[in-house]
């Protein structure tokens, strides 16, 4: 009988914190200071999200994938800082300088941004279809990319994909 109320009691007991939302099964944008998405919170998952989406669509048209670059992160992760920081939805300004700060050598650079508070596959599908952010995608000369994102204060995702060639 002990055994059986006891099961009984922790049903009841998980019940209660799905229902209240403690345990959350998907990661929610926090409340509070600006909040770097970290692996934990899903960055890796955007990251594979943005770079596997990037390299489908290059393999339609028969292009090489995109190697995801640490220092490439690091940049956009950087930029999405930024952005989230001061609410300023705006590409870098100077991205040439931004590639030299990471980078001895390279040849061609592009960066796709965006800033949502819903679904991230939304997101894809928008900036797929912008002409400019579709152009970056499909450049046949670059080789890498790398994703950054922060949560901010604004309870949105800030995004930052840097392309290198």
């Amino acid at each position: 009988m002990t055994g059986r109320l006891l099961k009984v009691g922790m049903i009841i007991v998980i019940v209660l914190i799905a229902l209240i939302g403690i345990v959350p099964f998907v990661r929610q944008p926090g409340k509070g200071p600006l909040s770097i998405v970290q692996e934990r919170d899903g960055l890796v998952e955007v990251r594979e999200q943005v770079v596997d989406n990037t390299n489908r669509l290059r393999l339609v048209y028969g292009l090489h994938p995109l190697r995801m670059s640490w220092k490439l992160n690091q940049g956009a992760q950087d930029h999405s800082t930024w952005m989230a920081r001061t609410l300023t939805f705006e590409h870098s300004t100077d991205l040439v300088a931004q590639m030299n700060r990471y980078f001895d050598s390279w040849n061609e650079a592009g960066e796709n941004i965006g800033v949502f508070g819903g679904d991230l596959s939304e997101l894809l599908t928008a900036l797929r279809q912008s002409p400019g952010h579709r152009r970056n995608m499909l450049k046949p000369a670059y080789r890498q990319m790398g994703v950054g994102a922060v949560w901010g204060e604004d309870d949105r995702l800030w995004l930052t994909i840097w392309f290198k060639g």
